[in-house]
């Protein structure tokens, strides 16, 4: 809202300044970056402008074009019938048609090089102009800080645009994988834009150091301080500049790394981010040497952060939608490292809703991901005693089950109705708009919003971009790789601890997990674990390629709750699929940038 709020206004000031003389002819409305530099809201606003061309993929989960897992094993989208129509065809509903099929370089939904390329561009403006921009020309302390502040910002979003332009279009060229051109200076229509891709090594390693300058330069949080309790960041700096000044040092620290900055870029996001561009350094997909001291960086990375959290795994991190408190008030849940704005709406519930509940049912998860879910014990399904009933499949299940996916038989909106996903209104295949497979959508989902076009009612929802889970996660992963299940020096943590960690806190057993005595047997599990806790976040879809799975696992056929197969989703990825395209209209125009082995 802030953020939104101060493009507004940004965008505002040059509207204003042309009515200055409506008689005489005005200079072009063009800001050079002198100028631009000379006027601290006109500043900003292209460094809130980089955080505003967000890409696409980001999950935003009321969405259809960002539901990535649609285009995965874990779930389809519905109303086949929709799809092939000409009569108002609905985009988001074709997207995932197309990428299951017909992904192309230049059809591709997963692209995000135009909004991240643009958003660097705004960063290498912005970081020309930020030390020389009068933030608080009247306090000098204060101006220092803020200049520090916001290029750490600028750094660390110029390193999670890069790392999500490597995730959607690095890949081997010749086989010798490459990242993307690396652009450091602001580019304008004199730049030759003509530039070669850099080695994803290069790319990676760009990240780091700016990720590492932005540490150095950003508070661990945003949030104030008083005078008595322990310094933090800056605050020593602040009392030797106001030297014996009767104002309160906290005043100053508050000024520029205050609670009022929440929801900016802050130092364990950056953090996280690093982890997270470690960790996909190290998957198999990019780490074709096969470096294995790249597994060991990224567990650093990632225990260089949980070390510093000191709630641990959240008890209810799991279910962090659920925290209707926090999502009101615009605070974080400990669970949560990064997120957008909240919004109050009914959109999501609308677009997941089953039929009988106003909704259209869009996201259909499949028998797949379903049969992933162990049982409350912990022991898979298919495993020897675990207890699995075929006629009452849902019973004695890992509670998420129930919590992330609306099975036959379940209650759900406002008036905890029964809903039969197998026959009638919201039944498979009954109706325009019910399942496919026999389950809808059931996380994120806010259970007290009525979706009745004449009754609506709408709740706070809000982006999770980062949560904690996920860097556990990697830091299970990265840990098991480097050390095996139960090794490596991080304390208390190690991979097999993680994983009976939030097990535990969603009350599953953990003896399975203590039987995992191979790195093998333990990489499965942790797998597993995360497609359980992060189905629906956008992370499925990124995981199997970087993984390198089997061609087949990208292409297993999706299943219904009956055992039958859904044909109309059948997917035929390609072996080339494992690394997304270079759009094609840009190697047209530019010879020096190649594309990726197979695209054409």
């Amino acid at each position: 809202m802030k953020i939104r709020k101060l493009i507004a206004l940004a965008a505002l000031v040059p509207a204003l300044a042309a009515c200055d003389d409506l008689f005489e002819p005005a200079i072009e409305n063009i800001r050079d970056e002198e100028s631009l530099s000379q006027t601290p809201g006109m500043a900003e606003g292209v460094l809130l402008g980089a955080y505003a061309s967000k890409p696409e993929f980001m999950p935003r989960q009321y969405n259809a074009w960002d539901c990535t897992d649609l285009a995965t094993d874990n779930a389809v989208a519905n109303n086949a019938t929709r799809l092939l129509s000409s009569e108002n065809p609905d985009p988001n509903f074709q997207l995932f048609n197309r990428m299951t099929t017909t992904w192309a370089a230049n059809d591709d939904p997963m692209g995000t090089w135009r909004n991240a390329r643009s958003g660097i561009n705004n960063i290498n403006i912005f970081l020309g102009i930020v030390d020389q921009t009068p933030w608080e020309a009247s306090m000098p302390v204060v101006n220092d800080l803020f200049a520090k502040r916001l290029r750490g910002e600028a750094l660390a979003l110029r390193a999670y645009y890069y790392y999500i332009l490597l995730r959607a279009h690095a890949g081997p060229v010749d086989g010798v994988m490459m990242g993307v051109p690396i652009v450091d200076e602001p580019e304008n229509g004199a730049s030759d834009f003509n530039q070669p891709r850099q080695p994803f090594m290069d790319c990676v390693e760009k990240i780091y150091a700016d990720l590492d300058e932005a540490i150095k330069l950003l508070p661990y949080q945003f949030g104030n301080i008083g005078d008595k309790e322990t310094p933090s960041k800056y605050a020593q700096e602040i009392k030797e500049a106001i030297g014996t000044s009767k104002a309160s040092p906290s005043i100053y620290y508050n000024r520029v790394f205050g609670s009022q900055w929440l929801g900016r870029i802050d130092g364990r996001i950056a953090m996280a981010l690093k982890a997270q561009v470690a960790l996909l350094a190290a998957s198999p997909a990019y780490n074709t040497t096969n470096d294995e001291a790249r597994w060991k960086t990224a567990a650093d990375y990632a225990y260089d952060l949980l070390k510093l959290n000191t709630a641990g795994i959240a008890d209810e991190g799991h279910l962090f939608w659920l925290d209707l408190d926090n999502a009101a008030s615009g605070k974080n849940p400990d669970e949560i490292i990064w997120r957008g704005n909240r919004e109050n709406h009914a959109d999501l519930e609308q677009a997941h809703y089953p039929p009988s509940l106003f909704g259209v049912g869009l996201c259909n998860p499949s028998q797949n991901l379903v049969d992933a879910f162990p049982m409350a014990n912990g022991l898979p399904i298919d495993a020897a005693g675990s207890g699995y009933n075929s006629a009452n499949p849902y019973q004695d299940r890992d509670p998420r089950l129930a919590a992330y996916i609306l099975c036959n038989g379940q209650t759900a909106g406002v008036n905890d109705d029964v809903i039969n996903t197998l026959s009638g209104q919201d039944g498979i295949g009954s109706s325009y708009n019910s399942t496919l497979t026999g389950y809808y959508m059931r996380k994120f989902i806010n259970m007290q919003v009525n979706a009745d076009p004449d009754a609506t009612s709408n709740a706070y929802h809000y982006v999770c971009r980062i949560r904690f889970t996920d860097i556990y996660l990697g830091f299970a992963e990265a840990a098991n790789e480097a050390f095996g299940p139960t090794g490596g020096s991080y304390g208390d943590l190690t991979a097999a601890s993680v994983i009976k960690g939030l097990r535990t806190r969603a009350g599953v057993g953990t003896a399975y997990v203590d039987q995992q005595s191979t790195k093998e047997a333990m990489r499965e599990l942790i797998r597993n674990e995360r497609r359980i806790e992060l189905c629906f976040e956008g992370q499925r879809f990124y995981d199997l390629r970087r993984w390198l799975v089997p061609l087949e696992k990208l292409n297993e056929p999706i299943r219904d709750a009956n055992g039958n197969t859904v044909a109309s989703r059948e997917r035929k990825y390609e072996q080339h699929m494992f690394y997304g395209p270079i759009p094609y209209s840009e190697t047209l125009k530019y010879s020096e940038l190649r594309q990726n082995d197979g695209w054409r």
